[in-house]
């Protein structure tokens, strides 16, 4: 029975590497001769480290280097480019003030002819060419005012325009066009490219136009709640901690970095291993490796005099989409067939909703190349690292074991 070395990949070290290890383990033990299952953590010794502290990283040691109000600001805004009717919806769900049903006009309808009146406003107009969204700024408006958000929020106060309802309505409508300028489902434009400062500056202008700005009955309190979904999200979380999570998310990222520019260290980590697992269990040896670590593994075998490997098994890999890029460490693109050194055999098992897993056959050619779809149940990034918790994964590489 071959042994299995596990191979694994970027950004893992010993505790998740043992949690991995163990759900192999018991992926192999329904078999009647059960494999040897061999450990290749070379994350640990091999792996990318802050070889000063991480002395690179701004206000490493700090918990809240900016200030609580700049930091929620940040995160509201968080939150409008993901829906930018949300304040708006959050305004019409809060029950009036004191003394709201005043006699007078509605609110949305008087918030409307001053919406409209700013069409036309020289100043409004230069700011929103400055900010680059005079193609979209009428159609903003117009969705803005039909909306039934709009007309719920203005009237929650009866017909009283209030500090809350201008500010509302101003965000409202700036991050409504720069979702319209910069649509999410367009991956070369989708990011919202606009400085900020230049962003608040409009709000700023608008809320002249509509009125000014006065202290209403909710103050603050609105911003706060409309970021609270977002409060441990990434801007707010990674800048009142930035230290810990530069740590945390730093193996993942730097792994890669420094596996193409100083890659060898990982792979001769990886051939010790075989030459260790070859003395001491003997031939054949499959190599089981995931994401990065299967970049690794190909390298490795593509070097001159490989180490001796009956399987290849890549699960999650990069290896292909590196190889046609031309970026593969041992070998350039090339339509030749792999070397008769490489291991005659190689599955390669591809989740499509793993947007890190790729296919081989076809980019590498080899006799006995196979890639094997399978459906991990999970939505990306989560379908990446649940190869392991995936019968169909286990029973195919047993099927394949020499």
């Amino acid at each position: 029975m071959s042994s299995i070395i596990f191979v694994h990949g970027t950004g893992v070290r010993a505790a998740s590497y043992h949690d991995s290890f163990e759900k192999i383990i018991t992926g192999f033990s329904s078999l009647q001769r059960r494999p040897q299952i061999v450990q290749c953590l070379w994350g640990e010794s091999a792996g990318a480290r802050l070889l000063n502290g991480g002395a690179s990283i701004p206000d490493f040691d700090s918990t809240n280097p900016q200030g609580k109000k700049e930091e929620q600001a940040v995160v509201s805004w968080t939150v409008l480019y993901e829906d930018p009717l949300y304040e708006l919806r959050l305004l019409g769900l809060c029950p009036p003030p004191p003394g709201a049903n005043l006699p007078g006009a509605r609110a949305d309808e008087e918030c409307r002819r001053l919406l409209r009146a700013i069409a036309d406003d020289g100043e409004i107009t230069a700011q929103v060419r400055k900010c680059g969204l005079s193609e979209v700024w009428q159609t903003a408006s117009d969705s803005l005012m039909k909306s039934p958000e709009f007309a719920a929020a203005l009237n929650f106060s009866g017909n009283r325009i209030t500090g809350e309802h201008r500010e509302t309505v101003a965000r409202a409508l700036v991050a409504q066009s720069l979702v319209l300028r910069y649509p999410a489902n367009d991956l070369d434009d989708g990011l919202i490219a606009v400085n900020g400062a230049e962003r608040d500056a409009l709000v700023e202008m608008l809320l002249v136009k509509l009125g000014g700005r006065t202290r209403g009955w909710l103050g603050d309190k609105l911003k706060s709640i409309a970021a609270k979904p977002f409060e441990w999200g990434a801007t707010l979380y990674g800048t009142r901690r930035r230290g810990k999570v530069s740590e945390a998310a730093f193996p993942a990222a730097a792994d890669i970095l420094m596996y193409q520019a100083r890659g060898q260290a990982i792979r001769d980590f990886i051939r010790q291993t075989i030459e260790r697992t070859i003395e001491k269990h003997g031939q054949p040896v499959t190599l089981l490796a995931h994401s990065l670590g299967g970049i690794a593994c190909v390298d490795l075998l593509l070097e001159e005099n490989p180490p001796p490997v009956e399987l290849l098994v890549t699960v999650g890999s990069q290896a292909p989409l590196l190889y046609e890029a031309n970026a593969l460490v041992s070998r350039e693109y090339s339509a030749k067939p792999l070397p008769e050194s490489f291991p005659r055999r190689w599955l390669n098992i591809y989740d499509p909703r793993d947007f890190l897993s790729y296919v081989a056959r076809g980019v590498f050619h080899g006799p006995e190349i196979k890639d094997l779809r399978v459906n991990n149940g999970q939505p990306f990034p989560h379908s990446h690292g649940s190869y392991w918790d995936n019968t169909e994964v286990f029973d195919a590489i047993s099927k394949e074991l020499p």
